[in-house]
């Protein structure tokens, strides 16, 4: 079985398949190549009315398409023409879903397609963009790293940009009547991009280049003998894409504003850059004012820390000299208790054994009173 099993969600417009449901008019005969297991084959059933038949390189992938389509053919388009597998004129749209591409001689697999079809008919291709942005940024690297899917698979034989293809089409005697385009930025693939490497303006350089934000083309073409009126040759993305605003483009405006200034001192570049360096110097000074106000709130904040101390220690003082002062009261009135005694006349012998605690009582009140 391939790798290349998916589903079909037409919700997603920045999606090669869901372009090509729309690019495949209602009610028509189809031939799907690469069908895999019929995904789009049964989406284009469902959503299109459509007769479909397809050609699958994997058996097992073939048979189970079998299941839903009109007929379906095992090849592999590097040896089998497709005018081999079908009539002439069989078909109304012939189907290259992101196939070409592992096609050694894709000319060769359009130019057979374009014998199937019917008065009118037309080629629906998508092929990935090899100089999809991500890709140009990771070769300014020295990087060509197969993947398993996606831009750099590994299966990949033929590799197409927007001339290639249009080259090929033309060569195959095709216009294009619908030019369409998956698009993502080049750094949102899964294509790896060492961005911070790159030199200042390399990025934004990058995707300002024509086709550079195209992941895929996807397109319709049909004989040009078929086309009135001038070929397509504008691509129409799936969707808009927020112009970037990341540090690579600000960098980028800074360089180009430096640069004009250089070339002429005179300039708005100039005077941006003048106002940028006096906005720099306020910037600087505020900040060092700041600093300051961060020394003096430290400062502030230990004062406090240090009158707090204080407090609590002034707090502990008074409660130590209240004690004291109780204590001094009691030590007092004992020494007043045992004079008063002494001097009522005490029996000799009770006054004897009295007089050292009469003494100490005496002791106690002076040293009181020195306090």
């Amino acid at each position: 079985m391939s790798n290349y099993q998916t589903t079909l969600d037409t919700s997603v417009p920045n999606n090669s398949h869901t372009i090509i449901v729309g690019l495949v008019p209602e009610g028509a005969t189809v031939l799907d190549v690469g069908c895999a297991s019929g995904y789009l084959g049964r989406g284009l059933q469902q959503l299109r009315g459509c007769r479909v038949s397809g050609v699958e390189i994997d058996p097992e992938d073939a048979e189970k398409a079998r299941a839903d389509l009109d007929r379906v053919e095992v090849a592999n388009l590097n040896d089998t023409l497709l005018d081999d597998l079908f009539d002439p004129g069989s078909f109304d749209v012939v189907v290259f879903g992101d196939v070409l591409e592992h096609v050694l001689d894709p000319a060769r697999a359009v130019r057979s397609a374009t014998r199937l079809l019917r008065p009118g008919g037309r080629i629906v291709i998508s092929v990935p963009n090899v100089a999809h942005g991500s890709v140009r940024l990771a070769l300014l690297q020295g990087r060509w790293d197969y993947r398993d899917t996606g831009l750099l698979d590994r299966t990949h034989v033929s590799f197409f940009t927007y001339e290639s293809l249009i080259a090929m089409l033309h060569g195959a005697g095709l216009a294009i009547t619908e030019l369409r385009a998956t698009v993502f930025d080049a750094l949102s693939t899964e294509v790896e991009v060492d961005a911070q490497a790159l030199p200042v303006p390399v990025v934004d350089w990058v995707r300002s280049q024509p086709y550079s934000e195209v992941y895929q083309f996807v397109l319709s073409a049909s004989p040009a003998a078929e086309v009135d009126g001038p070929e397509v040759t504008e691509v129409v993305p799936a969707e808009l894409l927020a112009p970037a605003d990341d540090e690579h483009t600000a960098r980028a405006q800074e360089q180009r504003i430096a640069l004009e200034a250089v070339a002429d001192p005179q300039s708005a570049a100039a005077t941006i850059l003048r106002m940028r360096h006096e906005a720099l110097i306020a910037r600087d000074h505020a900040k060092g004012q700041e600093a300051e106000l961060g020394v003096l709130r430290a400062q502030v904040a230990q004062e406090k820390a240090i009158a707090g101390f204080l407090h609590v220690e002034l707090r502990k003082s008074h409660e130590d000299s209240q004690h004291a002062h109780a204590e001094l009261a009691k030590s007092i009135a004992h020494g007043q208790r045992l004079q008063h005694s002494l001097d009522g006349g005490i029996p000799s012998r009770v006054r004897a054994v009295a007089a050292p605690f009469a003494r100490s009582a005496r002791n106690v009140v002076r040293r009181a009173r020195e306090r």
